[in-house]
């Protein structure tokens, strides 16, 4: 939310890992990274998309930018909508349209442009490099900062750098215990 623009900026990460839904209930508009925080809304109504019906029967799921509910959309991956509040264009019930940011085919492509061309230990040393220079950046707060752990390699990887980088000690809790 920037307070300034009012105006309200909804990302889904770039591969699509965490669904984000997105609609308008009543006068309502609601979000959530599950159907079920929407369904939560006390004046929640939506009926059952039988065109999406259509779709998890023949894929086994259903699509971006569709959901089981009319008029309740899925963020596609590697995109983000805007939604202004003095935006006279954008009146209840209609659906604001998502922005690509980040593209796997241009990926792809600037991939094979620029092919991979370090040894085994360059690309250890500069993963390293990447990773200690994002994790500092995160760490710049007024606040104590904490992590989850999922008890993965990536997340007891960035928890042992916020080690690393902090004299006091990184707050961590187990996700699910």
């Amino acid at each position: 939310w920037d307070r300034q623009k009012r105006e309200l900026t909804l990302v889904r990460d770039r591969l699509g890992e965490k669904p984000l839904y997105y609609g308008w209930s009543g006068e309502v508009f609601l979000f959530g990274s599950e159907l079920k925080a929407l369904r939560a809304w006390p004046d929640f109504h939506a009926r059952i998309d039988r065109n999406a019906l259509t779709l998890l029967l023949r894929h086994g799921y259903i699509p971006a930018p569709y959901t089981i509910y009319q008029g309740f959309h899925k963020l596609p991956p590697g995109t983000f909508i805007q939604l202004t509040i003095d935006n006279r264009q954008f009146t209840q019930g209609s659906r604001p349209r998502p922005i690509p940011y980040w593209s796997t085919k241009e990926a792809v492509t600037r991939g094979l442009g620029h092919p991979f061309r370090m040894s085994d230990s360059e690309a250890v040393d500069a993963l390293d490099e990447l990773l200690r220079k994002t994790i500092a950046g995160q760490m710049v707060a007024d606040v104590p900062l904490g992590a989850f752990l999922s008890g993965g390699i990536d997340s007891s990887t960035v928890v042992a750098l916020m080690q690393t980088q902090s004299s006091r000690p990184a707050m961590a809790d187990r996700l699910g215990h």
